[in-house]
């Protein structure tokens, strides 16, 4: 049975390698359920339609867009224009028919009152739902107020620059280019350091999508102070958000970072283990705990491999057959993959261990059948 696993097995190149191969798995079992990871960027907060059912023409964006660059908005017409921008992408593109319109926002943003920087704010998290064009010139004028903003003490605002640096990074490689020269990557860091706990999805949102597209720029280092400074954020949190739980998928595909993330391997167990079974489970949440499973598991001591299969030794046959015959397909070659790294881990007692349990796992023809149809 082992040899037929030796294929799953984590790559164990060096960072950016073994990284890379995990953010292509990620776009694949992302694609397997049909929520294709540049459909997240849309957040329904940013849109925030307090008018309703109205709907906004381009003849609007452009004739408020024009005022917007004289003078900052009243908060009402700012809360319009927000809602228009974020209707049709098409509105994107007439905000920028109206030249230096960019200009507007960046006195808003760099400001004092509250209430007109957040406002700016949120135009600019819509803006950047645009194309990468878009992103590109938004980036190009608005880079140092966003991170800048990334030390107020205005949590909203906060928020709001955190969801705009991630899109714009997804959106762009040039508006990431302009992100990482200044230095943005660590002032992510230090948010995530200082933040509390209601922020983190934000700050997990835009160090996610930032290793996604920069992972050759960024330095090893500074990768693994964001892995313990993730960690030592929430080991006391036992419902993590997916945004978080993804971030510490990507993070675990290299040795160098699963010392941290092990340290929060029960909870993520405990949670695989319960979630599984749940009417209303979320896949997103599932598929990244048990990556997290996978990536940890194969590390050469020993501890992940033995919390799996001896702390929960009552519920892991149970849980194992329940991903390998589950509805979603990436689920089951994800548990197959973790088998393959038990099954082929360095340790004689692990290999024993597993070896035990697998004839007790009814579903794993099932999930091999499928398997080998989907490669």
């Amino acid at each position: 049975m082992a040899e037929g696993f030796l294929h799953l097995l984590p790559n164990k190149d060096e960072t950016v390698e073994s990284i890379r191969d995990e953010i292509r798995r990620e776009k694949l079992t992302k694609r397997k359920f049909q929520r294709d990871f540049n459909l997240s960027r849309t957040r329904s907060i940013l849109g925030n339609l307090n008018d309703n059912d109205r709907v906004y023409d381009e003849q609007y964006v452009i004739e408020t867009t024009k005022t917007l660059k004289k003078k900052t908005l009243p908060i009402t017409e700012y809360r319009k224009l927000q809602n228009a921008l974020i209707q049709n992408k098409s509105h994107i593109n007439a905000f920028f028919t109206v030249e230096h319109a960019i200009k507007g926002l960046c006195r808003d943003l760099s400001g004092t009152p509250a209430q007109s920087k957040l406002a700016a704010a949120n135009c600019s998290c819509n803006i950047s739902l645009g194309d990468s064009k878009a992103c590109f010139l938004l980036c190009k004028f608005i880079a140092p107020y966003l991170i800048s903003e990334l030390e107020s003490t205005n949590q909203p605002l906060v928020e709001v620059c955190a969801w705009t640096i991630g899109n714009l990074c997804i959106g762009s490689i040039k508006a990431f280019s302009i992100l990482h020269a200044q230095n943005c990557f660590q002032s992510l860091i230090n948010l995530a350091k200082e933040c509390p706990v209601n922020l983190l999805p934000a700050v997990s949102y835009a160090c996610l999508r930032y290793i996604h597209v920069g992972i050759t720029s960024i330095d090893s280092i500074d990768i693994q102070q964001l892995t313990q400074t993730i960690v030592e954020h929430i080991v006391q949190i036992s419902d993590l958000d997916s945004e978080t739980l993804w971030l510490l998928a990507l993070l675990s595909a290299n040795s160098e970072n699963i010392t941290h993330i092990v340290k929060l391997v029960p909870v993520i167990y405990e949670y695989l283990f319960q979630a599984v079974f749940m009417p209303d489970e979320n896949i997103q949440k599932i598929s990244a705990a048990l990556r997290i499973i996978c990536n940890t598991t194969f590390e050469s001591s020993g501890y992940v491999a033995h919390i799996l299969l001896k702390e929960n030794s009552e519920n892991i046959c149970q849980t194992l057959d329940k991903l390998l015959c589950h509805q979603y397909i990436h689920l089951r070659n994800e548990t197959l993959w973790l088998l393959g790294n038990l099954l082929n881990h360095n340790l004689e007692t692990v290999q024993r261990l597993i070896k035990s349990i697998v004839p007790l796992l009814p579903s794993i023809k099932l999930a091999l059948n499928s398997f080998n149809k989907t490669t």
